[in-house]
């Protein structure tokens, strides 16, 4: 079952800007892109000035958009479970950005996580 045509167009919409938004914050990564949690830089330019981690908004974003076009209950709790892991991933990611680099601890200090004034 489908939403309605607004809903559908949010939904493309989250996908695109989500997708849009993991290719910049990739390209800021450069180098320092991996799939596990790897202290090779600290990136603080680009998408990473305004959050600590948007390549982690990015994919929620995309997720949230096409979890939107189904009309189906796990959804619900498939999108809770990996943004469940996807907090894991972001605590482990700092845990060891602290540990490797000591100007980490004012980066956090003065941005947010994943969304300003909130977290």
């Amino acid at each position: 079952a489908r939403r309605g045509p607004a809903l559908e167009a949010l939904s493309a919409l989250l996908i695109a800007g989500g997708t849009a938004l993991a290719l910049v914050s990739m390209l800021a990564l450069g180098r320092s892109f991996s799939v596990m949690a790897e202290a090779r830089a600290l990136v603080t330019s680009g998408p990473f000035r305004l959050i600590r981690h948007p390549l982690y908004l990015a994919e929620e974003l995309a997720i949230f958009g096409a979890a939107m076009q189904f009309v189906w209950p796990a959804s619900l709790a498939i999108l809770a479970a990996q943004l469940a892991c996807q907090i894991r991933r972001m605590l482990n990611e700092e845990r060891l950005l602290r540990r490797i680099f000591p100007e980490y601890a004012a980066y956090a200090a003065r941005t947010a996580r994943i969304v300003p004034g909130l977290w």
